[in-house]
């Protein structure tokens, strides 16, 4: 039983630290002037602060987080894309 309970805390422990990783991810590139900028060294380095690999377990943060990043550029309005 205690194997059990071991093993659950270790996983809730990975996904806490994932989620950080994520939001850290977020808040750096909300704080850019230009989002774009960022390069795969520094977002990289913030998913090692957390001990995650976003290329491996955070695919679906990455695809809501850039989504949210072109939802921004699109106008919501009737003004054409130039």
């Amino acid at each position: 039983m205690a194997g059990a309970a071991a093993s659950v805390a270790v996983v809730r422990g990975r996904e806490k630290r994932s989620q950080a990783a994520s939001v850290a991810l977020y808040n750096d590139l909300m704080q850019r002037e230009d989002p774009g900028s960022i390069s795969v060294t520094e977002v990289k380095a913030i998913g090692s602060k957390f001990g995650v690999d976003f290329t491996q377990t955070q695919v679906g943060d990455l695809q809501q987080i850039y989504s949210e990043f072109l939802a921004a550029l699109i106008p919501t309005d009737e003004t054409p894309l130039t």
